[in-house]
C-alpha cells in the first residue's frame, strides 16, 4: 500500500484501541468520581499529573528521538544502538527525577490539608520511571512503523489494567492511596508488554549484535525537546496545580472532570500524528517535498472530519454530558468544557503540525514554540485563575493551544507552503456547523434523546455534504475499500 494507505490503515487500528481506550480511561474516571467524593478525586488529580508531567520531561525527549531515527537507519546494530541508549539516559533521568520528588515531597508535605496527599504524591512519583519505560519502548514501536502492538499496549493493556485495579482498590476502601497505586501498577505491566515487544520487533536484546552508543545524536536531536517536553508538561498540568494552589481539590475535581472529556478532540489526531510522523520522515529524508505536502493535506482533511461532529456534541450539549457521566454536582465545569472543546478542536483541526516540525527535525523552533506557548499559559493561568476559577484555566490552556498551533502552522505554511485550512475545509466546516445548530434548534429538544435524534438527523446530512464538496473523494473511497478487504481477510482467517 503506498505512504497514505498506511496512515489511514494504521490509524483506523489506533483510532479502534484509542475508542477502547477511551471507554476504559472514562469508566475509570466515573467510578472515581463518583465513588470517592470531589475532596478524594481532587487529590488523585494532583497526583496524576505530576506523575504524566514527571514522565514528560524525564523522558528527555528521547521517545522522539528514536521514533525518529530508528526509520532512517538500516543496520541491526545501529538500531540496537539508538534503542539502548535512549532506553539508559530516560530512565536514569526519570530515577532521579523520582527521587527527588519523594524526599521534597516528605519534607514540605508533612502537614497538608488533605490527610493522604503527601502519600498520593510519594505513590506517582515512584510510578515515573515506569510510565517512561513504557512511552520508551512505544516510541522503539513507532519507529518500526507497527501499529498495533502501540494499540495494545496503550489503548488495551493500559486502561484495562488500571480499571480493574481501580476496582479492586475501590472494593477494599482503599481509597485515594489505593487508586493513585492502580495507576502506577497499570504503568508498570504495560511497560512489561511494552518490553516483550521489542524484543520480538527489535534487535534491542540480541546479544550477538555489537552496537554503538548513539547517546550524543540522541541527546544533541532530543535536547530542545528536552526543554519542549517540560514546557509541555507545564502546558498540560500547571492548571491543575495552580487550581490546587488558589482555590481548594473541590476545584481541581470539576476540572479534571471536563478536561478529559475536552480531549476526546485530540483522539483522531493522535491515532493518525502516530503514523504520520514515521512516514512523514521517510518521505523528508528522501526529498519527496511534493508527497509530503500531499501526505499532511490528506491527513488533516481526515483529521478535521472525524473530529468535527464530537466538538459539535460537546459544544452543544455540555449539560447533558456532563450530568448523565459524571453526575450533576460536577455541572459547574459546563462552560469550562464549551471552552477547552474549543481550544482542543483547533489543536485538531489544524493537523499534525507538530508531527511535521519534528519529522523534518527543526527541534529548535518545536522549543521555541512551546516555551512561548507555557508562558503565555503561566502569565494567563495566574492572571485568571484567581478570578474566574476554572473558566479561569479553561480560557488559558485554550488561547495557549491556539497561540502553539499558529507558530507550528506557520513554520510549515513559510517553509513549504503548506497550511490545513483552505477554502474547501473552511466551508466544509461552515457549513456542517450550520446544518447542526439549525437541527438541533427546530428538530431536537435539549434532552438524551433529543441529541440522539439530532445526531441520526445530521449523519447522514453529514455524509452527503462529504461527498458533494469532495471531501470524500476518489482517493477515499479506494483506500476504504482496500481497508474493508483487508479486515474481511482477516476475519476470515481469525474464524
Amino acid at each position: 500500500m503506498s505512504g497514505n494507505n498506511n496512515i489511514v490503515s494504521g490509524a483506523i487500528v489506533l483510532m479502534i484501541g484509542v475508542v477502547i481506550e477511551l471507554v476504559l480511561s472514562f469508566a475509570s474516571k466515573l467510578v472515581i468520581a463518583r465513588y470517592i467524593g470531589r475532596p478524594d478525586y481532587g487529590v488523585v488529580s494532583l497526583g496524576i499529573s505530576l506523575l504524566t508531567m514527571g514522565g514528560l520531561v524525564s523522558m528527555l525527549g528521547m521517545n522522539v528521538g528514536i521514533a525518529r531515527y530508528l526509520p532512517r537507519i538500516e543496520s541491526k546494530a545501529g538500531k540496537k544502538g539508538v534503542l539502548r541508549s535512549g532506553l539508559e539516559l530516560s530512565l536514569l533521568s526519570s530515577v532521579i527525577l523520582s527521587s527527588s520528588i519523594i524526599i521534597i515531597s516528605n519534607s514540605f508535605f508533612q502537614h497538608a490539608i488533605h490527610g493522604e496527599l503527601k502519600q498520593v504524591l510519594n505513590i506517582c512519583a515512584i510510578g515515573i520511571p515506569l510510565l517512561v519505560l513504557m512511552k520508551m519502548t512505544i516510541g522503539g514501536i513507532q519507529g518500526t512503523q507497527k501499529a498495533v502492538p502501540k494499540a495494545l499496549i496503550q489503548n488495551i493493556v493500559l486502561p484495562l489494567t488500571r480499571f480493574l485495579l481501580i476496582g479492586v482498590a475501590l472494593l477494599f476502601g482503599l481509597g485515594s492511596i489505593g487508586i493513585a497505586s492502580s495507576y502506577v501498577v497499570s504503568y508498570g505491566i504495560a511497560a512489561g508488554v511494552g518490553l516483550y515487544f521489542l524484543w520480538s520487533l527489535t534487535p534491542i536484546f540480541a546479544r550477538q549484535i555489537s552496537f554503538s552508543s548513539y547517546r550524543k545524536k540522541l541527546f544533541i536531536f532530543s535536547a530542545p525537546l528536552l526543554v519542549t517536553s517540560t514546557m509541555m508538561a507545564l502546558l498540560i498540568d500547571i492548571d491543575t496545580f495552580l487550581l490546587g494552589y488558589y482555590w481548594s481539590p473541590n476545584q481541581v475535581a470539576d476540572y479534571n472532570i471536563v478536561y478529559p472529556l475536552a480531549t476526546l478532540l485530540q483522539a483522531p489526531l493522535m491515532a493518525f500524528g502516530f503514523v504520520f510522523m514515521p512516514v512523514i520522515s521517510k518521505l523528508h529524508s528522501n526529498n519527496k517535498y511534493e508527497k509530503l505536502k500531499e501526505t499532511y493535506l490528506d491527513t488533516s482533511k481526515w483529521i478535521m472530519l472525524v473530529t468535527l461532529p464530537l466538538f459539535l456534541v460537546l459544544v452543544s450539549y455540555p449539560n447533558l454530558i456532563i450530568t448523565n457521566t459524571f453526575g450533576g454536582k460536577y455541572l459547574a465545569g459546563s462552560p469550562a468544557l464549551i471552552i477547552l472543546s474549543i481550544g482542543f478542536y483547533s489543536n485538531s483541526v489544524l493537523g499534525p503540525n507538530g508531527n511535521l516540525v519534528i519529522s523534518i527535525g527543526d527541534t529548535k523552533y518545536i522549543m521555541i514554540s512551546n516555551l512561548l506557548a507555557t508562558i503565555l499559559n503561566l502569565i494567563l493561568n495566574v492572571i485568571l485563575i484567581p478570578i474566574y476559577n476554572i473558566e479561569g484555566a479553561a480560557i488559558a490552556t485554550t488561547s495557549s493551544y491556539v497561540a502553539l498551533n499558529l507558530l507550528y502552522s506557520y513554520k510549515i505554511f513559510t517553509d513549504y507552503r503548506i497550511t490545513s485550512l483552505t477554502n474547501q475545509t473552511i466551508l466544509f466546516q461552515l457549513f456542517s456547523i450550520i446544518i447542526f445548530i439549525a437541527i438541533s434548534r427546530w428538530v431536537t429538544e435539549p434532552t438524551v434523546s433529543g441529541m440522539l435524534i439530532n445526531l441520526a438527523v445530521f449523519s447522514p446530512l453529514y455524509g452527503a455534504l462529504m461527498l458533494n464538496t469532495n471531501m470524500l473523494g476518489r482517493k477515499e473511497i479506494t483506500i476504504m475499500k482496500e481497508l474493508y478487504s483487508r479486515v474481511e481477510l482477516y476475519v476470515v482467517n481469525l474464524l
